[in-house]
C-alpha cells in the first residue's frame, strides 16, 4: 500500500467518524430544542405572558431615555415578597398602569407581575385575543377561561391580561388604571 492510499484511507475513516459525530449533536441539539419549546409552553401558560417591564418615569426622567431604561432595569430586579402588602400594593398599581398602556396601544412592556412568586389565583383580562379592548374588564378565577379568551394554542394575539394572587391586588390594578372595577372586586 502506498502512502498516498493510507493517507486517503484514514481521512475518509476520520470523515466518516465526523460525520458520525454531527449527527448525533445534530440530534442532542434537536432534542433540546424540543425541551426548551416544552418549557416556553408553560411559561408562557403560567407566566406572564411575554411582556417586558416599563415603569412610570417622573417629568425628569422622562425627557432622558437613559435615566428610563435605568429606572426600569432597577424595578425589574427588584423581588415583591408575598408579606409585603405595600410592595404588593405599589406593585398593583404599576400593574394598573401597564393596563392603561397597553389598551390605549402604546409600548405594552412588563407587567411586573413576574416581581411576585405568588400563584395567579385572579385573572383580569382587558382586550381579548384580537386586541380589542373589553367593554368591561373580565375577572376570572380559572385560567381556562382566560384561555378561551385570550389564546389560540399557544400564541396570545394581541390579548391584555394578568393574574393576580390576591383580588384585593385586581382590584387596586384596575382602580389604578381606571377600568371599571365589577362587582366581583367591588369589596376586595
Amino acid at each position: 500500500m502506498s502512502q498516498s492510499s493510507l493517507s486517503i484511507s484514514s481521512l475518509a475513516a476520520q470523515l466518516r467518524s465526523l460525520t458520525l459525530r454531527v449527527a448525533s449533536l445534530e440530534e442532542r441539539a434537536a432534542q433540546t430544542d424540543r425541551r426548551v419549546a416544552t418549557v416556553e409552553e408553560g411559561v408562557r401558560e403560567e407566566g406572564n405572558g411575554g411582556f417586558d417591564l416599563i415603569t412610570e418615569a417622573s417629568s425628569s426622567e422622562r425627557t432622558s431615555p437613559v435615566a428610563r431604561n435605568q429606572t426600569a432595569a432597577s424595578a425589574a430586579d427588584t423581588e415583591v415578597l408575598g408579606s409585603d402588602s405595600r410592595g404588593r400594593r405599589l406593585l398593583a398599581e404599576e400593574i394598573g398602569r401597564f393596563l392603561r398602556r397597553a389598551v390605549e396601544g402604546e409600548h405594552r412592556g412588563s407587567s411586573g407581575r413576574d416581581r411576585l412568586k405568588l400563584q395567579n389565583r385572579i385573572y383580569v383580562v382587558v382586550a381579548g385575543f384580537d386586541g380589542i379592548p373589553l367593554a368591561e374588564p373580565r375577572v376570572e378565577s380559572s385560567f381556562a377561561v382566560v384561555r378561551g379568551i385570550c389564546k389560540r394554542g399557544p400564541d396570545c394575539g394581541s390579548s391584555i391580561f394578568v393574574g393576580f394572587a390576591t383580588k384585593w391586588e385586581a382590584k387596586i390594578a384596575l382602580e389604578t388604571g381606571r377600568f371599571f372595577v365589577p362587582s366581583s372586586l367591588r369589596n376586595a
